[in-house]
């Protein structure tokens, strides 16, 4: 957890992010490989869990939350991390990282939605920062 000048942000562990895609892939079926817990690119996955709070010469990679939240689905999408379910790991990755934040979806967004955004970060029509953006614009506080 970093802290922030409001509130401790609360980041993914490694296992969150294994977890999610087992259950994608044993729930929705696919390829699932028990011996490398179906990781195709493991220098990918240790990127992604260090830049989301990284600072190079004291800069961050990722300055705001949703920049942050970009991140896993960009990284987890575009890098083939895994060998099956990438798009359903990233969105997912995205919106639990938001949720532990205290963020949800806007009722608006339908799971169609969703699946069309993770297409346009793999087809290279969604940069990381306007998915950054777009997660800005359609999440909302939780209201406790």
């Amino acid at each position: 957890m970093a802290k922030t000048s409001k509130k401790v942000i609360k980041y993914l562990s490694r296992n969150d992010i294994l977890e999610l895609n087992f259950q994608f892939v044993n729930y929705y079926g696919g390829i699932y490989f028990k011996g490398d817990l179906n990781i195709a690119n493991e220098n990918s996955l240790s990127y992604l869990l260090h830049s989301v709070d990284a600072s190079y010469f004291g800069k961050k990679l990722h300055h705001s939350l949703f920049e942050k939240a970009s991140a896993y689905a960009y990284y987890i999408i575009k890098d083939h991390i895994f060998h099956d379910g990438n798009k359903r790991t990233g969105m997912a990755s995205t919106i639990l990282f938001l949720e532990k934040n205290d963020y949800i979806l806007i009722p608006e967004i339908s799971q169609d939605d969703i699946v069309n955004l993770a297409i346009s970060i793999e087809d290279e029509k969604t940069s990381k920062s306007a998915l950054g953006l777009w997660f800005k614009s359609n999440t909302q506080l939780i209201t406790k």
